[in-house]
């Protein structure tokens, strides 16, 4: 059985839509079952789901979270309560064995392959993060083993349920006194280090491994990370400027665009990424770059493209 699990409200869950769409697409002879985790959804996206559902004669479960204990963890500006609900799977879902997807997510082939991992004694399978040698992901949280993207997890449910790992996670949240970029990223690399295994680039192919300057990963993971961008399993859309964007330079945007133009239902008007401003400030950022680059080149001084 291919478990798939992702977390939605209603502001990502058109997109969520699109993301089960293409799981679906690409696992019609698997037996598969989906489960939507939320907070609460309007009567049109949960009728997305339900209309899925009924094309691809697969299961879709809309769950209601019970966030209890989860109400005084920390949210930022882009990551609300919801980037917690995946905690609540091994309670959830039945079996041993979950994929947990980010919703600005597309998988272009079976997951079958995937499912075939040896979980044995660990908690999750992971992907490290496109900036994973990044001393800023490491040194606030002061874990030095490898970082990896939360976005996919493959789950041992068993090992979850067994080694109460979601309360272990609530702790960490609770006990850090500094605010961090992504508290449920940084809480699964701390609690989970040396309990993960690391899977290849291509279950979880983020957005900076298809520039030719992979600046935060150490060159000798560079040759995996090109081998796998020719043909990747599940591409997550890991930039401010998503596939729903009309700002969105993705090499592979036009994917996400096939999925939701499949079925009526599923149609996005795409919007800019940022406000007007972003992009006023952007443009003067990039021409002060430029001068700055310009004078150091000039006087013979190193230049950090980064």
């Amino acid at each position: 059985m291919i478990n798939v699990a992702l977390c939605t409200d209603n502001n990502y869950a058109s997109h969520c839509a699109i993301c089960v769409t293409s799981i679906l697409e690409n696992n019609k002879k698997s037996d598969c079952c989906v489960y939507i985790i939320t907070d609460g959804l309007s009567e049109e996206n949960t009728s997305r789901f339900k209309q899925l559902s009924n094309v691809y004669a697969k299961p879709i479960r809309v769950i209601k979270a019970d966030i209890s204990g989860y109400e005084q963890l920390p949210v930022t500006n882009h990551l609300g309560r919801s980037m917690y609900f995946r905690f609540l799977l091994p309670d959830i879902v039945e079996g041993d064995t979950v994929l947990y997807l980010d919703c600005d997510i597309i998988v272009r082939h079976s997951l079958e392959e995937l499912f075939n991992t040896n979980l044995e004694g660990v908690a999750c399978g992971v992907v490290e993060d496109q900036n994973g040698d990044d001393l800023r992901l490491h040194n606030p949280i002061m874990m030095f083993s490898r970082y990896f993207n939360s976005g996919v997890l493959l789950m041992n449910l068993n090992y979850w349920r067994q080694h109460s790992v979601a309360q272990q996670l609530i702790d960490w949240i609770k006990m850090r006194k500094a605010a961090l970029m992504c508290p449920d990223q940084d809480a699964l690399n701390v609690v989970l280090e040396n309990r993960v295994i690391f899977l290849d680039y291509k279950y979880n192919f983020q957005q900076g491994m298809y520039t030719d300057k992979l600046v935060w990963l150490r060159a000798d993971k560079w040759p995996s990370v090109i081998g796998d961008r020719k043909d990747p399993v599940i591409v997550h859309f890991t930039a401010g400027e998503k596939p729903w964007h009309k700002d969105c330079a993705h090499p592979l945007q036009s994917e996400y665009d096939h999925y939701m133009l499949l079925y009526p239902f599923l149609s996005e008007e795409k919007t800019l990424g940022h406000k007007w401003y972003f992009y006023l400030v952007e443009s003067v950022i990039n021409k002060l770059k430029g001068c700055y680059h310009w004078y150091r080149r000039k006087n013979g001084m190193i230049v950090n493209e980064v």
